[in-house]
């Protein structure tokens, strides 16, 4: 009832009474409390006799609010009347310091406590522990446990969760996994943070088989998975292609699933090769109540395109246009992509088209993707014509995007376009990468007497965007090409065309005695190329 406070206040000034310490205290506290931070360091500074209670109310507030700055000029006024903090002030000041990164004022107030003789608990320890182990100081953190053990503290669950994530993040999984023992040894096991945290850190580090181990720690410590334990589970399932798992790992657990975890499923589906159980799951969501965000309609439009349907995809992206205004580029990227794995080159490069005119989110995964999958369907071209635009609306393309523009132009003998791509990526300081390379390669030699390629090679190599080991062995395996071709007329020797999956398969294929093939006198090696995928076909029956 702020209003009312504010009202008993005017009436004590109206009566014609000096409000006391007391009741200044408590319009301060409530001016904190609607962030009129301003006002109420006004009220505080010219209260007459302000006590320990006054600064103890102001210090505890901007604590609250996160005001690092004035926090640190009340303290002060604080310190110098006298007034020191109790042992649960301390600590709320310390962590509000730690979580705003500032660790150097936070070890002064460990100092201060320490001269004061105010106890250091065992949450102290462990926030400053944690924000050493978020800042990925992994010495500092070990350190101050060392000081912990020796002033009597043993560590707690909470303490060994943050060095064993920060272990974990800087790559020192041995570390991370003695301390995990050393908990055991002394009685303290994994609560349910820590075992999601064992789940996520594992799934990271492609330790798959490790982090659903993790999970079945949650059944012997008798925990319940939260939203946050089934998306870490979902997404190490997904990465490591394991999808029949889930129905197996979560059957026996009450989960009341939120928002967040039931998009987690809504994904799983698609990926599982399920996408119609995934517009099930959509409806049933819908049905109990929930509300649908972004990541909802991605996933339902995902899985309507991986289901073939197209015209309701299309039809839900036109209604989320309508209602929703500046709709995220997430949502655009879903269905520019569907739409082109589909094969709707054109519809696709329309809503892109639409997207950009009506200055829509756009971002350059956007871009990216459509560029990539019309390039896969062959649509060079259109292509090139989103590439201009992604540029000329600002987003600046990144090194993958640029590599594809270049070897598709390199495959199709655009002597003129990959010169000027080139100039562009050392512009833009975009490095060659390894498979772009080469295709510059099988260019080169193809176009070996064309003296302005080689000068433009030369000073690309010079620039930094095409490392000079990497030039010097192009050249040295032209020039050693060239000899060849001089003695052995047509007959040349291997060449280096890194056909390593079907999308490097191109025009070049060189042996002893052989002549370039195409792409199309090759399907022996395509055929060896099939894309195969994990897909839960008795998902549905079950």
């Amino acid at each position: 009832m702020y209003d009312r406070v504010f009202e008993a206040f005017e009436e004590i000034l109206r009566y014609g009474y000096t409000p006391n310490t007391y009741s200044r205290n408590i319009v301060m506290d409530v001016l904190f409390k609607i962030e009129r931070v301003e006002v109420a360091l006004r009220v505080l500074k010219e209260t007459r006799v302000p006590n320990f209670l006054s600064y103890s109310i102001a210090v505890c507030n901007l604590c609250k609010l996160n005001d690092l700055v004035n926090l640190q000029d009340v303290l002060m006024i604080m310190l110098r009347k006298r007034y020191y903090p109790n042992e649960e002030t301390f600590f709320v000041i310390c962590n509000c310091y730690c979580k705003g990164g500032r660790i150097v004022e936070a070890k002064q107030i460990l100092g201060l406590m320490i001269v004061l003789g105010v106890p250091i608990c065992e949450r102290v320890w462990s926030i400053l522990i944690n924000v050493y182990c978020k800042a990925g100081n992994m010495d500092a953190a070990s350190h101050l446990l060392k000081k912990m053990v020796e002033s009597g503290y043993l560590p707690n669950v909470v303490t060994c969760t943050s060095l064993i994530k920060g272990f974990f993040e800087s790559r020192m999984p041995s570390k991370a996994f003695g301390i995990l023992d050393t908990m055991e040894t002394k009685g303290c096991f994994p609560d349910l943070v820590l075992c999601n945290v064992l789940i996520d850190c594992l799934s990271k580090m492609g330790r798959y088989e490790d982090a659903i181990n993790a999970f079945f720690l949650l059944r012997e410590q008798r925990l319940i998975p939260d939203s946050y334990t089934i998306c870490s589970l979902i997404t190490t399932l997904c990465l490591s292609k394991q999808f029949v798992e889930l129905p197996l790992l979560i059957t026996g657990f009450e989960i009341q699933p939120d928002l967040v975890a039931c998009n987690s499923f809504l994904s799983y589906f698609c990926k599982a090769g399920y996408p119609a159980g995934a517009v099930q799951f959509y409806n049933d969501m819908i049905d109990r109540g929930f509300v649908a965000d972004k990541y909802t309609f991605a996933g339902l439009l995902t899985g309507l395109c991986k289901s073939g349907r197209i015209g309701e995809a299309v039809k839900v992206y036109r209604g989320l246009l309508k209602s929703h205004v500046g709709l995220d580029s997430h949502i655009i990227t879903v269905i520019i992509n569907g739409l082109i794995k589909s094969g709707k080159f054109h519809k696709a490069i329309s809503l892109i088209k639409k997207a950009a005119s009506a200055k829509s989110q756009l971002d350059d995964v956007s871009y990216g993707i459509a560029i990539s999958g019309l390039l896969t369907g062959g649509q060079v071209q259109e292509a090139y014509a989103l590439f201009r635009q992604m540029k000329e609306v600002g987003l600046a393309p990144s090194k993958q995007t640029y590599n594809l523009i270049l070897s598709v132009f390199c495959k199709g003998n655009d002597i003129s376009m990959v010169k000027e791509i080139l100039l562009e990526m050392v512009d833009a300081s975009v490095e060659v990468d390894h498979f772009t390379l080469r295709f510059m390669k099988n260019l080169l030699y193809r176009f070996r007497h064309s003296t302005s390629l080689f000068t433009l090679l030369t000073d690309v190599s010079t620039s930094g965007i095409l490392p000079r080991e990497a030039y010097a062995e192009l050249i040295n395996e032209l020039v050693h090409q060239v000899n060849i071709s001089n003695v052995h007329t047509d007959r040349f020797s291997n060449l280096d065309v890194g056909t390593s999956s079907s999308d490097e398969i191109q025009e070049v294929a060189v042996s002893v005695g052989r002549g370039y093939r195409t792409m199309e006198q090759l399907p022996e090696l395509i055929i060896q190329q099939k894309d195969s995928r994990n897909v839960v076909g008795s998902l549905n029956a079950e």
